[in-house]
């Protein structure tokens, strides 16, 4: 979408690119000197938190902190080594925001997340957030998490430890609500599909520190019903299209 130039060039250029990504970082220790060998290696795009506090600012899971002295050297050595900026999601608002704004028009992206106006999910992004990534020029995917479509603290209280599954009308729900609000050119896949893991691991939440049971439901991670892997972007292609979508 954004052109392999965007991030340093293709690493495989025959008009499919691979982007190497990382959610957060968690020391500030030789940081210029670990994007210097992460960029060597791939990566492509880089997050600065995951969920909870680091040393450069806020996960989402307190949206009022901002980016803190650390946030803004990785910030600058993220643009330095022309890595691509992800925001939102499991990056806090306030530190999305001052990202962007010291960040001089470099583009912003959000990789994987969905929209807080239509599920007050802590993953799920503002529509001011939205707005701001969109005027860098950056995209918004959106994930096929179930529970960031269907669970929030309110919806928590009566679902209990398992929320239902959402069904795929609820996620071309999203893609209209971004159309909408940033236009289609903003708008991105970004599945967040975990094959295998999921599985191996399912979650508590009571026991878990990035996401508590407000966020996440107790058990393996489920995926909107119609769209568990790869296989089914067919089936939101046709949803997008019985919508006007072209």
């Amino acid at each position: 979408v954004l052109g392999s130039q965007a991030a340093g060039g293709a690493i495989n250029g025959n008009g499919l690119d691979l982007w190497m990504a990382r959610e957060n970082l968690g020391s500030l220790r030789l940081l210029g000197e670990a994007l210097d060998t992460y960029h060597a290696r791939g990566l492509r795009i880089q997050g600065i938190c995951y969920n909870t506090y680091n040393i450069f600012g806020s996960g989402c899971l307190d949206h009022s902190v901002g980016l803190t002295r650390a946030g803004i050297r990785l910030v600058e050595e993220i643009h330095r080594h022309n890595i691509l900026l992800d925001v939102g999601g499991h990056t806090g608002e306030r530190t999305s925001l001052d990202a962007i704004e010291m960040s001089g028009g470099e583009i912003a992206v959000c990789t994987h997340t969905n929209f807080a106006a239509l599920n007050n999910n802590m993953r799920c992004i503002s529509d001011r957030l939205a707005e701001a990534i969109a005027a860098t020029g950056g995209v918004i995917g959106l994930t096929t998490m179930s529970d960031f479509l269907v669970r929030n603290p309110e919806t928590a209280k009566t679902h209990g430890p398992r929320s239902p599954r959402a069904g795929l009308e609820l996620l071309l729900d999203q893609y209209d609500y971004g159309k909408r609000l940033v236009g289609a050119e903003h708008m991105a896949l970004g599945p967040d599909f975990i094959w295998g893991w999921a599985e191996e691991r399912p979650m508590d939440p009571e026991d878990s520190v990035a996401f508590p049971p407000y966020s996440k439901d107790k058990g393996v991670g489920q995926t909107v019903e119609g769209f568990a892997d790869v296989s089914d972007v067919p089936n939101l292609t046709e949803g997008l299209r019985d919508r006007g979508w072209s």
